[in-house]
């Protein structure tokens, strides 16, 4: 089997991202109402009761607006790290799994590894999924990409990451002092240009898929964040589509499911 991976909505109003293969199906966060996140997954043909289960990377809104619902109404099983548990309170479903180390646990057919990242949550997390065959991680929501995030990212089929502000927009743009210091931050969020010199060397060990998620609504544009990435990686010479393929992730509906291509 490989895993495909579709963004049912990536950006500061909620996140979702469904992983399938081998007929198992899970949730990367539900951070929509449970109407919208049960639209958005029938529109991938899913519904909610084929979940094997939802992973949490932290306790924002945006990424757990549905938990209470998708676990305790619908019995999806949530799992989340045991600080991220405690940050979220009462709003943590009965049947949660929660975890304390950061060991590799499955879920369905998937092999799932948590690494820490950098923002200002309790215990921001992201993850590298795996089926035995095919790899995908996800990392959004960090100031800066670390040395975890790096070492997960190595031999991935797909990678989700970060392309949040334009750092010129953001500066420049209507938010207050307080705010823009805090996206600047090392627990902020990634900037264009961070997030391409990111897919750079992580393209260099061989991974050809990239989806470029969280992009801001107010300090970015989509159309700079494909070219910023697709102009560093042409002048190390890979050519698109042969070489590698950029995908975009919406915050308003689900992006185009993405299948593992493999190097060679």
């Amino acid at each position: 089997m490989a895993i495909s991976v579709c963004a049912l909505g990536s950006g500061s109003k909620g996140n979702a991202i469904l992983v399938s293969g081998g007929g198992h199906k899970i949730l990367i966060d539900c951070g929509f109402g449970i109407r919208d996140l049960s639209a958005r997954l029938m529109s991938q043909g899913v519904s909610l009761a084929e979940l094997d289960g939802v992973l949490v990377t932290h306790e924002h809104t945006d990424h757990i607006r549905a938990i209470k619902s998708v676990g305790d109404v619908h019995g999806v099983p949530i799992y989340l790290h045991e600080r991220t548990c405690r940050a979220i309170g009462p709003a943590v479903p009965e049947n949660a799994f929660v975890f304390s180390t950061l060991n590799g646990f499955r879920l369905g057919g998937f092999e799932i590894r948590p690494f820490p990242t950098s923002h200002d949550a309790i215990y921001p997390l992201g993850y590298a999924i795996s089926d035995g065959e095919s790899k995908f991680v996800y990392a959004t929501d960090m100031g800066y990409v670390t040395r975890e995030v790096f070492a997960a990212a190595k031999g991935a089929d797909i990678v989700m990451i970060e392309s949040n502000y334009d750092k010129e927009m953001l500066i420049n743009g209507s938010y207050p002092y307080f705010l823009k210091k805090r996206i600047l931050s090392d627990h902020g969020h990634l900037c264009n240009t961070v997030c391409a010199e990111a897919v750079r060397q992580i393209a260099d060990w061989g991974t050809k898929n990239f989806i470029l998620g969280h992009i801001s609504q107010e300090n970015n544009k989509k159309e700079i964040v494909y070219r910023t990435t697709l102009e560093v990686l042409e002048k190390e010479g890979g050519k698109l589509s042969k070489d590698f393929e950029i995908y975009i992730a919406e915050q308003d509906f689900p992006c185009e499911t993405v299948l593992c291509r493999t190097a060679g």
